[in-house]
């Protein structure tokens, strides 16, 4: 977990590190018909968005 280790000192990087993941989760989830564990992740998505601290959209 070398790469988190570097990034744990920028808390927007690592929020946007997570982002990146979780899109790739949910268009992975997407492809295999795992709807409902995709609408789980897409509402965490917004969740994390929502809650942005600098409040600037993210492009999706």
């Amino acid at each position: 977990m070398g790469d988190m280790e570097h990034h744990e000192k920028d808390p927007a990087v690592t929020r946007a590190m997570a982002l990146a993941l979780m899109r790739q989760a949910h268009n992975l989830l997407q492809s295999v018909t795992e709807e409902a564990t995709a609408t789980q992740l897409q509402g965490a998505i917004d969740t994390l968005l929502r809650n942005r601290p600098d409040k600037v959209s993210a492009i999706a």
